[in-house]
């Protein structure tokens, strides 16, 4: 025609709707989100739970188990001994730039601008109307490096949230966001013995102990030969340590720390 011809792009010829789609239905009507470590516990008799886009374990049935008798048999462990948790679900968004404080000032309800670098703080974030709508810990990781956790379903949706403020109202500050969930595995050792076996494992350039490491502080090393840091935060009552690894160190760290 007069007026030429489209710039072709794959593909050249018609195709069905549903040749785009696939098949979207069953299994893959939604595709799930899986840890590093999600194949190992996947055979090792984890019952599953959804957890958003995730699947987490609800616990670990052995033989003529009820899940019932699992799970406590899984709380009085780790109240007595330890335990492991595959936390990787958890959102992770790196807040960073001159303006990185004051910014998170604005979006949790209490200040992240007088949080020492090298610390944690628990903080809620509400919508404009006043409800909750998300929560996590916010660690320091330097003067204008801020790391985010959210809910498991909440990171695409934060992180969204985010950038909408500064594309639309704070345009000019200086903050940049980036969405690192699946970066890193997060692995909770918990219970009275978890620096024993962070200990068992061997740790590098870090001291763990009580006075070395309080409530609410993070430390960078490496524990088992791995490039770790370790969080000493807990939403279960007891002594507890998240430790983060590149997700493809997750597997690994998670096998020694059951082999300690």
């Amino acid at each position: 025609p007069q007026v030429g011809t489209t710039t072709f792009r794959p593909p050249y010829h018609p195709i069905s709707m549903g040749a785009i789609a696939g098949d979207a239905r069953g299994d893959l009507f939604k595709p799930i989100r899986k840890t590093p470590m999600h194949d190992w516990i996947d055979t090792h008799g984890g019952v599953w739970e959804p957890v958003a886009d995730w699947r987490r374990p609800y616990c670990f049935q052995q033989a003529d188990e009820t899940v019932k008798q699992a799970v406590t048999r899984e709380i009085l462990n780790t109240r007595n001994s330890v335990g492991l948790l595959d936390a990787s679900t958890l959102g992770k968004i790196i807040v960073k730039g001159p303006d990185a404080a004051r910014f998170l000032d604005m979006l949790y309800t209490n200040l992240m601008s007088t949080l020492p670098v090298g610390k944690c703080r628990y903080g809620l974030m509400c919508s404009e109307n006043g409800f909750l709508s998300d929560d996590g810990v916010v660690a320091r990781l330097a003067e204008d490096i801020f790391l985010c956790h959210t809910t498991s379903g909440g990171s695409d949706r934060i992180h969204a949230w985010m950038e909408e403020w500064l594309q639309t109202e704070w345009w000019d500050w200086k903050v940049y966001t980036a969405n690192v969930t699946e970066q890193y595995a997060q692995i909770g050792v918990v219970g009275p013995n978890a620096r024993k076996v962070l200990e068992a494992m061997g740790v590098e350039d870090m001291d763990i102990s009580a006075e070395g490491m309080p409530f609410m502080t993070f430390q960078n090393g490496k524990i088992a030969g791995i490039k770790a840091r370790p969080y000493r935060i807990s939403f279960s009552g007891e002594l507890s340590f998240e430790v983060a690894v590149p997700a493809s160190q997750g597997l690994a760290f998670w096998q020694a720390a059951l082999k300690a």
